[in-house]
């Protein structure tokens, strides 16, 4: 059954955004001479930042230092949050969205959350450049995991972010996939810090820069020409108020004064504060609970403990992880027959599954097909009335080729067994980023990307045969549950 979430974080002023709305904070949000200084007082009482970032993310943090030293009064922050200033947590947890990957910053902010950083009740993550490099199925996991959080930790508001621009323009990479993320939070009710959009205009707002190529650096390319839109603007506008850092990673300093004033307009807006009298800028309403399936039909789990384990089956113990699927046999053999998980043959699949459900990482064995043509394994897969479900990932061995299943689907993989006759055999299969690495007797089966709804779930892990008998001599697994 396909499922969609939406924003769970309860506000508690007087004027909130809906559970079905989105707040999308781009270049139409840097203006905050407007808004009311108590909002200002109000949101720095309320909200408890931690902000995970590497230098691009920092461009946000010089725009609100400048913000700071100009009026200490409305934008003064630190981290205990003393005397009536915002509680900010910066490089807190480390790293960025993609460093050192796609999927650690996630557990990072779990284990954040329920240890030292308990009482936070804002958490937000930037990319450096690896949104431009990321493809839909990495997004998807970007996007799975925030779900996943919001799920988790109900009280948090937890604030998306889109990637830097890099030059590539309206046609690029890194433009799909920013709208990707822009699509996802307009639809299902997020709060979108639109990095982006507000590097690629002036603060006139006139001019989509990125049309032109526009860099994080704010040039683009005019008649063949490199300019730059925050040199041109400031000496067309030399008596502007914007507070200027000194310097900002990357960037120009203009670029980093907007993005600060932007910062501090989402706090306004998120503490309560309506511009005008009509509805704020950028705000979308959700449309049907079921929309963009392709990402919340996949739920990323927030991986929380380890599983690590070698099953060598010289004692009991070893047998009573696994149960039988598939076959009225006892998997758990007599007391002195202990050297090896035996899966009989039967007429249709029979396996042995691990109990529990994990997100395996890698699992190692080594088998013997001592009766029949083919052996099989599964990681992070559903079984339903003793039968693959068709969810997860899975692998079938024979003496003549390999077939990699995914989902409902299956593919030859063109790897011939070293000798037509082969029955013993020493299988490795690793996830790593968003790939599945498969070694078969010491040689590479496989090494493709799978989609993130099939790779990154918790399931169930198994090896087995249909109309075969499986001896097998040892498994190695790693897992997070």
């Amino acid at each position: 059954m396909l499922k969609c979430f939406v924003l769970s974080v309860l506000f508690a002023a007087a004027f909130s955004l809906s559970a079905r709305d989105a707040l999308i904070i781009d270049h139409k949000c840097i203006n905050i001479s407007n808004i009311p200084k108590s909002y200002f007082s109000k949101a720095g009482k309320k909200f408890k930042i931690a902000y995970g970032h590497t230098s691009h993310g920092s461009q946000i943090v010089a725009g609100m230092y400048a913000l700071k030293e100009k009026d200490k009064s409305l934008f003064d922050f630190n981290p205990d949050g003393s005397n009536g200033s915002l509680s900010f947590w910066d490089r807190i947890p480390p790293g960025d969205l993609g460093n050192p990957n796609r999927r650690v910053w996630a557990e990072r902010t779990w284990e954040f959350l329920k240890g030292r950083g308990s009482t936070r009740n804002m958490i937000i993550w930037s990319w450096c450049g690896q949104a431009g490099s990321a493809t839909p199925e990495e997004i998807d996991l970007y996007l799975g995991l925030m779900n996943e959080l919001e799920k988790t930790f109900p009280n948090v508001t937890f604030v998306y972010m889109t990637g830097h621009l890099n030059g590539s323009g309206l046609k690029g990479k890194l433009y799909t996939r920013n709208e990707q993320i822009r699509n996802f939070c307009r639809k299902n009710g997020k709060v979108l810090f639109d990095f982006a959009d507000i590097e690629s205009y002036d603060p006139d707002g006139k001019v989509n820069y990125n049309q032109y190529y526009c860099r994080d650096n704010c040039t683009y390319i005019n008649n063949g020409h490199r300019m730059n839109w925050a040199e041109q603007w400031l000496k067309r506008n030399p008596h502007n108020n914007f507070a200027l850092p000194d310097r900002a990673a990357h960037t120009h300093p203009l670029n980093a004064a907007m993005k600060g004033q932007a910062f501090w307009y989402m706090l306004a807006r998120l503490a309560g504060w309506k511009p005008g009298s009509g509805l704020p800028p950028k705000i979308a309403k959700a449309e049907d609970s079921n929309v963009n399936c392709d990402v919340t039909d996949f739920s990323m789990p927030v991986l929380r403990r380890e599983f690590e384990r070698t099953f060598k089956f010289n004692s009991i113990s070893d047998y009573r992880y696994w149960r039988e699927v598939g076959t009225p046999k006892s998997l758990i053999p007599e007391e002195d027959t202990l050297q090896a998980l035996i899966v009989p043959s039967e007429k249709k699949l029979a396996i042995a599954l691990l109990r529990g459900k994990y997100l395996v990482n890698e699992l190692e064995f080594k088998a013997d097909l001592e009766r029949g043509k083919e052996l099989c394994w599964y990681i992070n897969s559903d079984f339903k009335n003793d039968e693959y479900a068709g969810i997860g990932v899975g692998g079938i061995i024979t003496p003549y080729k390999c077939r990699l299943i995914v989902g409902h689907r299956s593919y030859d993989l063109p790897f011939v067994m070293p000798g037509l006759k082969a029955r013993n055999f020493h299988s490795k299969i690793v996830i790593k980023g968003n790939k599945l690495i498969w070694g078969l007797n010491n040689k590479i089966v496989c090494e493709k990307e799978l989609p993130a709804g099939q790779l990154f779930r918790k399931g169930e892990c198994g090896i087995g045969g249909v109309k075969s008998k499986i001896r097998i001599n040892g498994v190695y697994v790693k897992a997070r549950y």
